[in-house]
């Protein structure tokens, strides 16, 4: 089914569930949702154990589980999310962050390896400490309660992945790294 194009929602794209931290974001989600009733979090991904994150949804009607997707309409999923979220426990430098910033989502992701190089805290969405699930939820809160600062930070995303992690630069880069 083709996402509806007025649909407000928090997305998650990753897996395994449990390493991308998505029984975090449903626990956070599940506490804010009354307060948003209109906003869904969809969940995309290989979920095996499906059963497992529909118990952790409890039945929420604002829980959606999606089942993989080409990545072509992955990025258009992204591109229509209001907010993107990785709240990962163990991560490297996820794409998807870098995706999600480049179709101008504001990001809200855990300090974790990688991601703090791709997100900047306050800019272009916020970083949380793994497993913290009451900042994960007031930092969803604060992007879901604020449209202009959902538009800031996401057009900085834009502007930094664009800027930054361009592929003329990642070329430029890559020579360096292999001529050293």
């Amino acid at each position: 089914a083709a996402e509806a194009e007025d649909e407000t929602y928090v997305l998650l794209v990753g897996a395994p569930w449990r390493i991308k931290g998505v029984d975090l974001l449903i626990a956070a989600f599940r506490r804010l949702a009354p307060e948003f009733p209109a906003v869904k979090l969809k969940l995309l991904g290989w979920f095996p154990d499906r059963e497992r994150l529909e118990a952790l949804a409890g039945g929420s009607p604002q829980i959606e589980i999606l089942k993989p997707r080409p990545n072509p309409e992955v990025l258009q999923i992204i591109s229509r999310a209001a907010v993107f979220a990785l709240p990962s426990r163990c991560e490297g430098a996820p794409v998807v962050v870098l995706e999600a910033m480049a179709s101008g989502v504001p990001v809200v992701a855990s300090d974790v390896a990688g991601i703090p190089s791709l997100v900047r805290d306050g800019e272009s969405g916020f970083l949380v400490p793994v497993e913290n699930v009451d900042l994960l939820e007031a930092r969803l809160r604060r992007l879901l309660s604020d449209r202009e600062l959902r538009k800031r930070m996401g057009a900085r995303g834009y502007e930094i992945a664009q800027s930054e992690f361009n592929e003329t630069l990642y070329v430029e880069k890559f020579a360096r790294m292999v001529a050293d």
